[in-house]
């Protein structure tokens, strides 16, 4: 269990807080220009740190409107949200996905893959 709590100057805090037995992995995801991720859900939720080059994600709800996150951007998902990766950038994409995942036996797979929620929706 972790029970964090952290405040700074100006009103700033970061607080994580976990009950039960829960389990922690980080992936370093590298994608060649046009790779695809597919559309996929996540057991747990995930942050998720840009390093390099550029991630359009794709949500289902809006799946023809993407949002690219470069360099230094932080983004999460989270077990419900169905989303698409792509990199349609140039140059190879690197980010570090760290999960907050439910310790189970055998362990759970990071990712899960979903169907295209529709027919306009990008591959």
């Amino acid at each position: 269990e972790l029970n964090l709590k952290t405040e700074f100057a100006d009103d700033v805090e970061v607080e994580i807080e976990t009950e039960g037995p829960i389990e922690f992995a980080t992936q370093r995801i590298e994608a060649l220009p046009g790779a695809t991720f597919g559309w996929h859900t996540h057991p747990g939720e995930n942050i998720n740190v840009m390093l390099q080059g550029t991630l359009t994600l794709y949500h289902d709800e809006k799946c023809t409107k993407g949002i690219a996150y470069g360099p230094g951007k932080v983004f999460t998902t989270s077990p419900k949200d169905v989303h698409l990766a792509r990199n349609e950038g140039t140059e190879t994409l690197v980010l570090f996905a760290t999960y907050f995942l439910p310790k189970k036996t055998p362990p759970l797979p990071l990712r899960l893959d979903a169907p295209s929620p529709g027919p306009n929706c990008p591959l």
